[in-house]
């Protein structure tokens, strides 16, 4: 899900040893957002994007998927696009990875493009995930912002973290997968990097103390939002009780 530490996570990976492709077809930084990156591929961004209004949606309104929608014949020039976007991540990198949050909606037609695949699955309280989309969206430039009419209140964004959440564990169900806490990549002397590390074998201790040195707390916005102080809307309370579930049962 979006603003849910998915940055930080593809650049700790890169650091562990995970190619991500060219520096050139990245995604721009965001100076007063995201100031490392987002560590994006435009082309695998603009080839979900295109999925999702083919769908009839978007990432903010994602839509209704009908069985066995990654198969349609509609999608072949999308999955050509997509070949083309991931063998230039790929290169000559032993090990790569692409990140776009957009493909926990878009899972199974990458899965149709390229197999064998690994997920790390990022995790973040949903109270604070709402905060901060309230926060970038409302208050954005208005270059930035949603498309006119597209407003989203905060039940909402709470929805849409329950459908992104739930659709990436969906996908990643019985495969090779990792859940990823934001919160407690965070916490100083927290073995969740190193749970990390060991899941793309970048457990190296140079690679783990490169890996480190991206972690800045001081990024850590709406630390102070918690599940508990959600409003008692039913999606809200929803979304805060999947999250206290799926922190429990991750320890």
């Amino acid at each position: 899900m979006h603003r849910s530490g998915t940055s930080l996570v593809a650049e700790i990976v890169h650091e562990l040893g995970v190619g991500l492709g060219p520096d050139d077809t990245m995604l721009k930084p965001d100076v007063s957002e995201n100031p490392r990156g987002y560590w994006e591929q435009t082309a695998i961004r603009s080839v979900n994007d295109q999925i999702l209004r083919s769908l009839g949606g978007s990432w903010w309104r994602p839509p209704a998927c009908p069985p066995r929608w990654e198969r349609d014949p509609g999608l072949v020039p999308f999955r050509d696009a997509a070949r083309r976007a991931l063998g230039e991540i790929a290169g000559d990198a032993p090990r790569w990875g692409f990140k776009d949050p957009r493909c926990s909606i878009t899972l199974p037609f990458w899965q149709t493009v390229t197999d064998d695949l690994d997920y790390v699955v990022c995790l973040r309280d949903p109270a604070q995930v709402v905060a901060s989309m309230k926060r970038r969206y409302q208050h954005a430039p208005r270059d930035q912002r949603l498309p006119l009419g597209s407003r989203i209140w905060p039940p909402s964004w709470a929805r849409l973290w329950i459908r992104y959440t739930i659709d990436a564990l969906r996908y990643t169900s019985g495969c090779r997968a990792i859940v990823v806490r934001y919160e407690q990549l965070l916490v100083p002397d927290s073995s969740e990097l190193a749970r990390l590390g060991a899941f793309v074998g970048g457990s190296a201790p140079d690679r783990l103390d490169r890996a480190r040195a991206v972690v800045d707390p001081a990024l850590w916005r709406q630390r102070d939002v918690a599940s508990s102080r959600m409003r008692l809307r039913p999606s809200m309370k929803r979304a805060a009780r999947i999250y206290r579930e799926l922190s429990a049962g991750l320890g």
